[in-house]
């Protein structure tokens, strides 16, 4: 199997999707292996293949593979990861925004590549995305970050035996 692996240039814990019906896309496969996709760190890259495995599923659920999206399909997957009354985890602005980052990513390496017509991802970002808590601190609240949390000091300022 490694022997076929290198033959055919796949890294190392390249993520592979497998259709419902057991078929591996060789077009698809190249996405993910030779792009922007495989500039991605390899945490992102295995977040990013289980939400296209969703969003497939989705789609093949319709009777479509995945090169056949259209805007409508990813305004209706927007709408059932979001509010869907018969989804069991909605997800919230956030989450939907990393989503829509990476089908976007996708589409636009498939577009680039001649495999899709155009990018159906045309959604604008969430207008309820939170963003994060970023607290300053004073230089002794961080002297003392520095000390306790690297340096294995006790906030008394001696040596934590632990």
């Amino acid at each position: 199997m490694e022997e076929r692996e290198r033959a055919l240039g796949l890294r190392e814990r390249q993520p592979i999707l497998v259709s419902p019906d057991g078929r591996v896309d060789p077009r698809l496969s190249e996405c993910l292996r030779r792009s922007a996709f495989s500039a991605k760190s390899q945490g992102t890259q295995v977040t990013y293949a289980l939400l296209y495995r969703l969003f497939f599923t989705f789609l093949w659920q319709r009777g479509l593979d995945w090169d056949e999206a259209s805007e409508d399909d990813v305004e209706d997957w927007e709408d059932w990861r979001r509010r869907g009354a018969t989804n069991p985890a909605p997800v919230d602005g956030g989450t939907w925004a990393k989503e829509r980052a990476a089908l976007k990513l996708l589409y636009a390496i498939a577009a680039k590549r001649g495999l899709v017509s155009s990018n159906p991802v045309t959604l604008t970002s969430p207008s309820d995305v939170k963003t994060s808590d970023v607290k300053w601190l004073s230089p002794r609240a961080f002297r003392l970050w520095r000390s306790v949390g690297l340096g294995g000091m006790l906030p008394g300022g001696l040596e934590d035996e632990a």
